[in-house]
């Protein structure tokens, strides 16, 4: 028996659905992590969000800088070829993950786990 596929409300599979499903295991541990206060996962969201964008940054950043270093020689056409659309693939990525980011962080918002603060209170 075929299992039954999740439509989202335009009627499409739902791609949520399939994400739940495929970090399910990463999601029951930030659950058993986060129990207690669920600030936890808006704070976590965010140091994330930061660490990955910065990867992202370094990545794209050392594959430009590769591409400086390869001469003109023929040998090296098919490893600029790689590079170049290594560099695409990281520019592309590094789009892709600021949108989501953008995304996810106004969810945040709209479920009440973050709001911009008027001022900071240290202490």
């Amino acid at each position: 028996m075929a299992e039954e596929t999740v439509k989202d409300f335009l009627g499409h599979p739902c791609r949520t659905t399939e994400a739940f499903d495929f970090y399910d295991g990463l999601i029951e541990t930030a659950r058993r992590d986060c129990s207690r206060d669920t600030r936890l996962v808006a704070r976590q969201v965010g140091i994330d969000v930061l660490n990955v964008q910065a990867r992202i940054d370094r990545l794209c950043a050392l594959i430009d800088a590769m591409a400086k270093h390869v001469t003109n020689d023929s040998d090296l056409d098919e490893l600029r070829a790689m590079i170049e659309v290594g560099s695409e693939y990281g520019h592309a990525t590094s789009n892709s993950f600021s949108n989501f980011a953008g995304l996810t962080l106004l969810a945040l918002e709209k479920g009440g786990l973050w709001a911009p603060a008027k001022e900071v209170q240290h202490g």
